[in-house]
Order: C-alpha cells, then structure tokens, then sequence
C-alpha cells in the first residue's frame, strides 16, 4: 500500500512536468514570437481566398433555405395592387396534397459549334416549391466540355433536402483546364497566376453545420511582385519570394467546418514548408533566443515548487523505508508466537484424545 501510495504521488509529479510543455506555448505567445509551422503559412497566404468562396457559397444555400423553406410553412406573397395599402396573400399548404409546383424528373441538353465541340447535358428530380409535401430531395447532376485550343472539363451534382427536422443543401462541383485569375497574397507584395488549373469545390448546409472543401491544381502557375514595394521589402518578405518565385506547381487545399457562428477552416498548400523551413534557417537563430527566455521564464516559477515537492516525497519516502524493518520485525515477532502457541494448543489436544479400541 505505501509503494503504491508513493507511486500516486511520483505520477502527480511527472503530471505537473507534462503540464510544463502547455505553460512554455503561453509563455511564447505572450512574447509574441513568429510561428513557422506549415498550417499558420498556408492559412496566412491563401485563407481570404478560401473565405471568400466559401462565404459565397453559403450566401446561396441561405437564399434557396429563403425562398423554399422545409416544412409545411405559410407563404407570404405581395398580395395584388390596389387602390389601398397592397396586403400579403397567404397560402397554407395542407398534408397529403400535391405541391404547387413539381418537377418529378427532367434532361436538358446543350450543344454549340461545329460538331457540337461545346456541349452540357444535365439531369434533374425532385424540383418543387413545396418539398415537405414531396417527401424526396432535389437533385441536379450535370457534366459539360467546352472545347477549343484549351478544352475544358465540368462536373456538377447538387442535392437539396428541404424536408423533416435536419434540411440539408450540398454542392460538389470539379472543373478541369479553367484559367484562374490572379490571387494576391495578403500582406505581402506578391501575386500567382495559376494559369489553367483543375479545381475541385464542395459545400454542405446541414442545420446550422457547414462543411466544404477547395482545391486547386496548377503546373503552370506564374509570380508576379510589385516592384516599388519589393525594393524596400523585409528580410521576411525578399525571402518569401527567392522561395516561391522559381516555383511553376501549385497545390492549395482547404477545408471548412464547424457551425455557421462558430466556423474552422484549415489550408495548406505546396508552398507551405518549403517557406517555413527557410524562415526557420534564417531566423532560427532569433527565435531559439526568444523561446529560451520564455523557457526560463517558466522554469524559473515551477522548477522551485517542483524541487520542494520532490523534497517532501522523497523525505515522507524515507521515512517509511525506515520504519518498515522494524514493523516487519514486530511482525515476525508476533508471528512466530502465534505458531508457538499453535502448536501447544495442537499437542495438548492430541494429549487428551482417547482413541476407540477396535
């Protein structure tokens, strides 16, 4: 019991050393030190852009929630003009009727320029003005190819499920060969043109849950920087750009989470440790120095209570080793009188017996 009660008190030691690790990050952000990790890099180059998208394709999902509400709500239309204040027509749906507008399924084709070089072909279900009433999710599939000197590739599949307790909205979409315009890195004076690029792009409304993604794809891309400002750059920014401005491949991913009050977004890209492993060559230097001073600046508060804990332990330890030969002594003692008198009461028992005669 007492080693295992020593054993409680060593882990609660070595717990208040782990938790030494947590207090050395607060230390560092406290003194404000530049973080070089790969996710902090990518989040920092590209993460307005991926905002961007995904802010736009939230603004659609709420409009279609808007305009085709889940349930068997009310409607409210401007009522017809009159001479008097217009009012608001009110249409009650009711169960077990037929929406006022369903499409069950439909096929629409497109074809343009000789040959039809440029066609788009989509296939839809479910699209009405009442989908509680339906019961089934809209859904839309298309694909299209836009030819040319550069061909370029499309797919769509969109999904609808304005119904039930938990309505839904998603997006996939995937286009390939597409020229992208030209993104600007924030705070910094430089510029990539990705040139033609496969883009991938997918979105989910679910409640108030929202989930995408965003990918981009470039083996052709091109830096631009601003002059003016790269003469009088820093040494940060003049090393950013030696590393990214020899580079043709880009690859950017983000990923979106969370719910609509309380979003997370992750982007990473192939720029990202290329960048941070020369940032770190460079300024390691520095920023070992100023990770030292916030290393000791914890060590010096928990290394001294640590000391006088181990002190006590060890001490209380001690003791207790101490006094255990003397307790087993007694323990011996009192055992041994124990069999002492086992074995008198035994033979005076077997003294008194009389055996039956046979």
């Amino acid at each position: 019991t007492m080693k295992a009660s020593f054993g409680v008190l060593q882990q609660g030691l070595r717990d208040v050393d782990a938790a030494r690790q947590q207090d050395y990050a607060f230390a560092k952000g406290l003194l404000q030190l530049p973080s070089f990790d790969a996710p902090n890099i990518g989040a920092s180059l590209f993460g307005t852009q991926s905002t961007d998208y995904f802010q736009q394709a939230l603004y659609y999902a709420r409009i279609v929630q808007r305009y085709v509400p889940p349930g068997l709500q009310p409607w409210n239309r401007p009522g017809p003009s009159r001479l008097r204040m217009a009012g608001t027509s009110v249409e009650f749906p009711r169960e077990k009727s037929y929406p006022r507008f369903l499409l069950r399924k439909g096929d629409i084709g497109l074809a343009t320029g000789a040959a039809a070089q440029n066609e788009f072909k989509a296939s839809f279900s479910g699209i009405t003005s009442q989908p509680e009433l339906y019961g089934r999710p809209a859904t839309l599939t298309g694909s299209g190819r836009l030819a040319g000197e550069h061909p370029v590739g499309i797919d769509l599949a969109v999904m609808s499920r304005h119904f039930g307790k938990a309505p839904k909205d998603s997006l996939v979409a995937g286009v390939e060969g597409v020229s992208l315009p030209a993104i600007q890195l924030p705070g910094l004076p430089f510029a990539v043109n990705p040139g033609r690029s496969d883009v991938a792009f997918a979105f989910s409304l679910a409640g108030d849950r929202i989930a995408g993604s965003w990918d981009v794809s470039s083996s052709q891309a091109s830096w631009t920087s601003d002059s003016t400002r790269l003469a009088t750059a820093s040494l940060v920014e003049s090393t950013i750009w030696r590393v990214i401005s020899g580079l043709t491949q880009l690859r950017v991913h983000a990923e979106l989470g969370g719910t609509v009050s309380s979003p997370t977004l992750k982007v990473s890209s192939n720029l990202d440790d290329a960048i941070a492993a020369r940032l770190r060559g460079l300024l390691g230097e520095e920023l070992a120095k100023g990770e030292k001073r916030a290393r000791d600046a914890v060590d010096n508060l928990v290394n001294q209570q640590i000391a006088s804990l181990q002190g006590r332990v060890n001490d209380l330890q001690a003791q207790a080793l101490q006094r255990l030969p003397a307790e087993k002594g007694q323990l011996d003692d009192v055992q041994k009188k124990l069999e002492t008198e086992l074995k008198r009461l035994a033979g005076s028992a077997a003294g008194g017996l009389k055996l039956p005669k046979l």
